[in-house]
């Protein structure tokens, strides 16, 4: 595996593969099976695969949350190798923001609700990092797990009028033997926090099985009272929503497919989830 530290030097790789297919993981670091999951769908589909690690800091609203985001650099690397990725481009912060960190506003519905809500100018960070690196690789397919739900919507949407010849490839959540959603925050839990965590994942699965005897009012007001009465957790948000636009939810017969969206502090980590609903 090459490792790149800056925009030269990534530019000298892709020039030496000019002519081969590239897949290409963004990530934050930390890695995970998730990740390994994307870099092996990667090289199946592609003749390389390029992965990203850089905790981009315009896409945090809570200096905590940005100076405390794990890192593990040379397991990352480790793990990387051991999985056969191709390349590792590793930018500094004057690589990605030569003039300060200044990104674009966009006035854009999806931007400002669900985690844009809770986390104000978050999808701003996103779109910009994602921008920055897609211009850079110009990879053929980009790969993004269905974990982060609304940010994988809005991708979706920007990359398909900005980038013509890049597709973004959605992939399904991993999770462990619990049902929890693997995240690179996960390392940040207790072992009695993330032992707790799968009641996460256990109130969506509820839902999924009684959805059909309730409204979703009444499924939102279960959802609430379950995480009010466990004091381990702080219930940021749950949603129902259309799975392809996000609009709300208000009935059932309002479309076929729902996406259940949480999002919820366990101690000080805040953890998010989804599960996609076919009412069918």
């Amino acid at each position: 595996m090459e490792i790149l530290s800056n925009n030269f030097e990534l530019n000298i790789f892709l020039k030496k593969n000019q002519y081969k297919s590239i897949g290409f993981v963004p990530t934050m670091g930390a890695i995970h099976k998730g990740h390994i999951s994307l870099i092996k769908t990667a090289l199946h589909e592609n003749e390389i695969a390029i992965c990203s690690i850089y905790v981009n800091p315009t896409q945090f609203n809570d200096v905590n949350d940005f100076t405390n985001y794990p890192k593990k650099i040379n397991d990352d690397i480790n793990l990387l190798i051991k999985h056969k990725c191709s390349a590792l481009f590793i930018p500094q912060n004057k690589e990605i923001y030569p003039n300060g960190y200044k990104v674009l506003k966009h006035e854009n519905n999806l931007f400002n609700i669900l985690e844009g809500k809770f986390r104000p100018n978050h999808f701003d960070g996103v779109v910009f990092i994602v921008h920055k690196l897609l211009k850079l690789i110009n990879p053929r397919i980009a790969y993004f797990g269905e974990k982060d739900y609304q940010q994988l919507i809005i991708i979706k949407k920007f990359v398909g009028k900005k980038f013509k010849n890049t597709i973004i490839r959605s992939c399904p959540t991993v999770r462990n033997n619990s049902g929890l959603a693997l995240s690179s925050r996960n390392i940040l839990l207790s072992d009695s926090e993330y032992k707790e965590a799968n009641f996460i994942f256990k109130n969506l699965k509820l839902i999924q099985k009684i959805h059909k005897k309730h409204t979703i009012s009444e499924c939102k007001k279960i959802i609430a009272l379950n995480f009010e009465n466990n004091k381990a957790f702080k219930l940021d948000y749950f949603e129902i929503c259309n799975s392809h636009n996000l609009t709300t939810s208000v009935s059932w017969e309002d479309n076929v497919n729902h996406v259940l969206l949480i999002a919820v502090f366990i101690g000080r980590i805040r953890l998010i989830d989804n599960l996609v609903l076919n009412v069918n």
